[in-house]
């Protein structure tokens, strides 16, 4: 599937792109997202309107959200060591990476291109620290360089690729399962950390 721009796709779903983002800005979530669902049934490659689906169902879910996954998420984004790590991301992204190795950390790249994938990998039950790019774009080729090894996601069926919410939840699922079973079998391991 190659992406397409707003310019790139017809008149009819153009106007019904924008009828979903202006319903968005109005709030009214429910018909953005049936606009953005008909508009990605024929023509699932247009990049922005799979972006503006996510925001609305972020928003969505953010509204409708005061249960487990709330605190839990609250919780984690108000963690020390967290918001440090996130910040000495954006301000350098290489000495975030060595500040990962520092503690013991295996860093691996998700990368749909990798050679190796999470069916093939042994190794999830280390410390790991994932490194996610930007779902347009991937990983910067330096970025990519730095980590310790890539995996890509393995997918079966029609579908060409995943969103990037999605690929980050497989991977750190299937780390925390490899862990899980390390831990059961009497080795201590620690939690993985997503790092994007």
């Amino acid at each position: 599937m190659s992406e397409k721009s707003t310019s790139e796709v017809s008149r009819d779903l153009r106007l019904l792109y924008q009828k979903g983002n202006d319903a968005l800005s109005r709030e009214n979530l429910d018909y953005a997202l049936d606009l953005f669902n008909q508009v990605l049934a024929k023509e699932p490659g247009f990049f922005d309107c799979r972006k503006a689906l996510r925001v609305a169902q972020e928003k969505k879910s953010a509204g409708a959200s005061t249960g487990f996954f709330k605190r839990v998420l609250s919780s984690a984004g108000s963690s020390p060591l967290l918001a440090k790590a996130q910040l000495a991301l954006r301000r350098d992204a290489a000495e975030a990476l060595a500040a990962c190795r520092r503690v013991g950390l295996h860093l691996i790249a998700a990368d749909g291109h990798a050679d190796d994938d999470l069916d093939t990998a042994t190794d999830l039950a280390e410390p790991t620290a994932w490194v996610f790019g930007s779902e347009a774009h991937g990983l910067p080729v330096d970025i990519r360089a730095a980590t310790d090894r890539a995996l890509r996601v393995p997918i079966h069926g029609a579908a060409e690729s995943l969103n990037l919410a999605t690929a980050a939840a497989i991977c750190l699922y299937t780390s925390a399962r490899a862990q899980r079973s390390t831990n059961q079998s009497g080795t201590r391991g620690r939690a993985t950390r997503p790092v994007s």
